[in-house]
């Protein structure tokens, strides 16, 4: 069976992964920017290129707001959803000259970064996962933990700045991305499930654990696995 594969991140099945990702919602504001990224994908001249960048851009600051606070525009559910991640590589219209992004570049995510003032990292990866849906997804702090904690749980080593007797925050940088992106990646290839997928699993079983700063990262792992084992 797959799910007897060995995988990156122990202790998800698809069973479980599925589950978790049937019940994550947005109220439809991801698909809106999955159309909005096929927009861009598409657009065949410069100013449609610049609008439809601006508007991609502006859809995910808002996607990254806490709920209470974002904006629901009319949704977009009527334009057809055009194919995202046709290239390796793409344009993107920054502020001074043209930057080239490519889907498997360390450097140039950090420079798209750079090039949007106020683009931390779960936003930077927001865009790339709506440009490149099946190679990326949102990196933010419950994701790097939740993958970090089943992995220690298991014997597995976590990302490089975690320690797992400290009681230590992890912090979410484009290298710590690199190694959790194998493990999803990885383990959505094992499990035949899609990235997008593993990601909500990951993001509901960490909201699923309250917050603690006294809590190892070892402790961590066994309320994650704990919570893995109880029936649903």
């Amino acid at each position: 069976m797959t799910d007897q594969v060995p995988y990156s991140i122990p202790g998800l099945n698809s069973s479980i992964i599925r589950r978790s990702a049937s019940t994550w919602g947005d109220g439809g504001l991801w698909e809106d920017i999955l159309r909005l990224s096929g927009l861009f994908w598409a657009a065949e001249t410069e100013v449609d290129g610049r609008l439809s960048w601006h508007h991609l851009v502006l859809a995910v600051g808002n996607f990254k707001r806490q709920p209470g606070r974002r904006l629901r525009p009319a949704a977009l559910t009527t334009i057809k959803m055009l194919p995202t991640g046709v290239k390796s590589e793409i344009s993107i219209p920054v502020q001074r000259s043209p930057l080239t992004l490519k889907c498997s570049d360390l450097h140039t995510w950090k420079d798209l970064s750079l090039a949007l003032p106020g683009s931390a990292v779960a936003t930077t990866t927001s865009l790339l996962a709506a440009l490149w849906p099946d190679c990326h997804f949102i990196f933010d702090w419950r994701v790097h933990a939740a993958a970090n904690g089943l992995r220690i749980a298991h014997g597995e080593p976590p990302t490089a700045d975690v320690d797992p007797d400290s009681v230590a925050p992890a912090s979410e940088t484009f290298e710590a991305y690199v190694e959790v992106r194998d493990w999803v990646l990885e383990t959505a290839d094992c499990l035949n499930t899609e990235t997008w997928e593993v990601e909500r699993a990951l993001y509901g079983l960490s909201q699923r654990v309250s917050d603690s700063d006294n809590r190892t990262w070892r402790q961590y792992g066994e309320q994650l696995t704990d919570l893995l084992h109880r029936p649903q």
